[in-house]
């Protein structure tokens, strides 16, 4: 079976619109307890040259989660990025997201007053590179633990400060999926290995359903949609487009900088190489000038002695 490649952004958000899609698979990830989830609109990032920031792809869910303490909103910031420089843009979006007057709920006191209390944060990146270390794990779970600094002692009660103020995260390496299936989420996630991908047509991937568990039907369902709907196909074309004018962007500039690096070594091999003879020039004159003085030394001497022995004449 053909089903379209979630690596394209387009077929990822059609996935992410489909709330069963969305449940299973963030619910997966982030371990929580789903009992609704929704899309955010998210603010399409701009460059300074008018230009969609291609290269990082952002979509905000809302979660409601059942907790110990109840049911709590819980906001879910899902990046996919291609390369490995998107760091600043990662900070930049997530610093957003803190910032934003909109990532806060409203609660009722015990007294009957309601007050605005700060959403946790949950971030999942989802990666098109292997990162420098632990580049062989396809899912690395980030969790944070309240401690007592003197006893090291875990301390199993949250609290709305914290909560407020750090997050937990998971990274997904995506290249590391390839044929990995050691879990319930490595088996969820297969959707995502690119080792099935259609050589004949990148936005294809070919997939067994007999071998996912029955609950990634789901998924599947929906990816084989997404195969058939004419803007997805649109949309991933596009993509395509647009990622081959960043990579040609991106060979110009590594090409420009070659040649001026290149540039750069002949300029220093040239002057190194003007310093070396001036300095060659430098010592041979001083070598004539150190003769020069011997000579007229010498001369001097001759001189001494002629005058001496016109004396004794």
């Amino acid at each position: 079976m053909e089903v379209a490649n979630p690596i394209y952004d387009a077929v990822f958000k059609f996935l992410m619109e489909d709330k069963k899609s969305a449940t299973l698979l963030i619910g997966a990830i982030t371990g929580f307890d789903i009992e609704d989830i929704e899309l955010r609109p998210t603010e399409i990032q701009i460059d300074g040259n008018g230009m969609r920031q291609w290269t990082v792809y952002r979509l905000d869910l809302a979660a409601k989660v059942r907790t110990p303490e109840g049911s709590r909103l819980v906001l879910i910031e899902v990046q996919k990025a291609k390369y490995h420089t998107d760091i600043q843009r990662f900070r930049r979006y997530l610093g957003g997201q803190y910032a934003s007057e909109e990532n806060y709920e409203k609660i009722k006191e015990a007294d009957g007053t309601e007050r605005q209390r700060a959403l946790p944060i949950f971030t999942i990146y989802i990666l098109g590179y292997r990162l420098k270390s632990n580049h062989d794990i396809p899912v690395i779970r980030v969790g944070r633990l309240y401690l007592d600094h003197a006893t090291g002692q875990t301390l199993p009660e949250r609290d709305e400060f914290i909560e407020s103020l750090t997050h937990d995260g998971a990274i997904i390496q995506v290249p590391a999926l390839k044929e990995r299936r050691r879990n319930r989420l490595e088996n969820i996630l297969a959707i995502f290995d690119q080792a099935l991908i259609n050589s004949d047509n990148h936005h294809l991937m070919r997939i067994d359903d007999e071998t996912h568990p029955e609950e990634c039907r789901v998924l599947i369902r929906r990816l084989l949609q997404a195969v058939s709907d004419k803007q997805v196909r649109q949309r991933m074309i596009v993509e395509d487009e647009i990622i081959s004018e960043f990579e040609e962007r991106d060979r110009q500039h590594a090409h420009r900088e070659q040649m001026l690096s290149d540039k750069l070594i002949e300029a220093t091999r040239h002057i190194e190489e003007t310093n070396r003879r001036a300095e060659e020039l430098n010592q041979r004159a001083e070598e004539s000038n150190q003769r020069a003085e011997e000579s007229n030394q010498r001369a001097e001497e001759s001189n001494q002695r002629a005058e001496e022995s016109n004396q004794r004449a």
